[in-house]
């Protein structure tokens, strides 16, 4: 009966964060943000309740000092759990996961969190089973994991991180067997970015030239 009253208040809530450009700041001053992180601890492999909490915490992270105190209160250990147990089958409730993954990962601190946690790892995952989907989705979901992984080309641990974890290759690999489709275009984009990034930054080879006399 409990669990039945949770999902619905989080249901009308979730609804309210979707329209509510200000929910953020009002769960702030109401000193609740870290309610939320605990409300996805107990229920990060509920289904019923998991979309409308991931709703409020997508709306959370517009305010930057609430992903402060979220990252500071371990979500990101909550996060790799819910993406684990999601798994990388393109549906509703991963594509706003990774949406909130885009917006944590604006914070270098959030990025530190990422790789220390082993979600790189679980990110360069999705590219290996990507030619078994398509679809909208899927090309909305392929995007996001990119735009995260730009964030983390930020921090030096963050390249390292996705080198270690054969990303380039599998990048390489995503791009070499995508369709020539125009709706491609902007994760090739982003994967050029991304290794770009992450190669190591070498002098061309030029011989020296002395100025002209």
């Amino acid at each position: 009966m409990a669990d039945a009253i949770v999902q619905d208040v989080l249901w009308v809530l979730g609804q309210i964060a979707q329209k509510d450009h200000k929910f953020a700041m009002k769960v702030k001053l109401l000193n609740s943000t870290k309610l939320f992180h605990y409300l996805l601890k107990q229920y990060y492999n509920h289904d019923n309740a998991l979309q409308s909490l991931l709703m409020i915490i997508k709306n959370l992270a517009n305010n930057s000092s609430s992903v402060q105190a979220l990252v500071k209160d371990g979500i990101v250990a909550t996060f790799e759990k819910t993406l684990v147990y999601l798994g990388h089958t393109p549906h509703l409730k991963l594509k706003i996961l990774l949406e909130c993954f885009k917006q944590f990962t604006v914070s270098r601190l959030c990025c530190t969190k990422f790789v220390k946690v082993g979600l790189v790892h679980l990110l360069m995952q999705t590219f290996e089973k990507w030619e078994k989907f398509d679809g909208q989705l899927t090309l909305k979901i392929y995007n996001c994991t990119l735009n995260i992984l730009q964030h983390l080309c930020h921090i030096r641990s963050g390249r390292k991180t996705i080198k270690s974890n054969d990303g380039l290759q599998l990048l390489y690999t995503f791009c070499t067997n995508c369709p020539e489709d125009k709706s491609y275009d902007r994760l090739l984009f982003r994967v050029c970015g991304i290794i770009n990034q992450c190669l190591e930054k070498k002098e061309l080879p030029v011989p020296e030239m002395s100025p002209a006399s």
